[in-house]
């Protein structure tokens, strides 16, 4: 995450709770961003395969957003890799997305 002198003292008013909250939504945005971009997909093909709007997306990109788990599933499963990794279960939710690939 870059460095942003106002962003920084804004941060400081914020609980550590909060502050991780705020930094865990980011990774997952640049994550999800990082997917879209090595597989090729575009917001907008990611948005019709959703069945959102081009712009729901974008906002979500951005940072900031609250990701459910069903939300990051759908991804998962439009990207075709997992966008993160629970180590109790990772088998398991890489071969049911290899599952729908196949």
């Amino acid at each position: 995450m870059l460095k942003n002198p106002l962003m920084q003292s804004l941060r400081k008013g914020l609980t550590i709770e909060e502050q991780a909250q705020i930094d865990n939504s980011f990774a997952l945005a640049n994550r999800i961003a990082h997917l879209l971009e090595a597989h090729k997909i575009s917001q907008k093909q990611l948005a019709q395969k959703l069945q959102k709007r081009e712009s729901e997306i974008s906002k979500w990109l951005s940072g900031g957003h609250n990701f459910t788990q069903q939300t990051l599933t759908k991804i998962s499963l439009v990207i075709g890799e997992p966008i993160y990794q629970i180590p109790t279960v990772v088998n398991k939710a890489a071969d049911a997305i290899a599952q729908k690939l196949v």
